[in-house]
């Protein structure tokens, strides 16, 4: 395998490291944050996208779990909202199953007082 730097727009296999191609264990991906490459160190994070549908997919299960809770109207949509956070993690666990996330080079997040 080459080792060949990546560029940091570019995007991997699922599951696989953008820049040594090696296979990333689910065990060390989270869904928000980032996580290095356990073969070549490399700081990675989850695609946007993928992210993104995790997440909604954990609001449209929330409006569905505060709709079996017999919640109606206006009290349905906030209380499906304050359920979804709680059920991101299950989802993401289930997704799984389904399909691997994509695997993106993560930039270090920088904050800087502009002094001028």
């Amino acid at each position: 395998m080459e080792n060949a730097t990546v560029r940091s727009n570019s995007i991997s296999r699922a599951g696989k490291c953008p820049f040594c191609d090696a296979a990333v264990p689910l065990r060390i991906v989270r869904v928000h944050g980032s996580f290095d490459c356990p073969c070549c160190g490399q700081a990675l994070k989850v695609h946007r996208i993928h992210k993104l549908v995790i997440q909604l997919a954990a609001v449209a299960l929330g409006f569905l779990l505060a709709s079996e809770a017999g919640a109606e109207g206006l009290f349905l949509f906030f209380f499906g909202l304050m359920i979804s956070p709680l059920v991101v993690v299950p989802v993401w666990i289930a997704s799984f199953a389904l399909i691997r996330p994509i695997l993106v080079p993560s930039t270090p997040t920088v904050t800087t007082l502009n002094l001028k």
